[in-house]
């Protein structure tokens, strides 16, 4: 998920930004300043997932239907999803998260930084081979 993946990336002297990208809502114009394009990733995952993710969350809570869990929901959502990034964040680069972990997706969002901006001169304390 973002969160953990944020954390991940913090602890390891990154400064992350976890925007939840809300359907129907608008996000802060600071995130599309042209001078912050090159370190946006975009992450997306398949509603089936999402949903399954989802619902446990809420069977945690002693919920076991709601709306946010709904498998209806998570494909409108992720379709909603689609569409955002096609219109406000076309250069994005995406990241498929349905069957990665928090460091395998940590890995790819740094191979795609390195590509875009060069980060490997930011910080020198993720070391991870398959980055290289």
């Amino acid at each position: 998920g973002k969160t953990p993946l944020a954390f991940f990336l913090a602890q390891r002297g990154f400064k992350v930004a976890n925007y939840p990208v809300i359907p129907d809502e608008d996000p802060p114009e600071q995130l599309f300043d042209p001078s912050l394009q090159s370190k946006c990733v975009a992450l997306t995952i398949q509603a089936q997932r999402l949903h399954a993710v989802r619902s446990a969350r809420m069977s945690d809570y002693g919920s076991s239907k709601s709306t946010y869990s709904s498998l209806d929901n998570c494909r409108k959502e992720v379709n909603w999803l689609k569409t955002f990034y096609m219109r406000k964040g076309p250069r994005w680069p995406v990241i498929d998260t349905t069957n990665g972990g928090v460091e395998e997706t940590a890995a790819k969002v740094l191979k795609i930084l390195q590509r875009l901006k060069g980060v490997e001169k930011a910080t020198g304390q993720f070391a991870n081979p398959s980055i290289e």
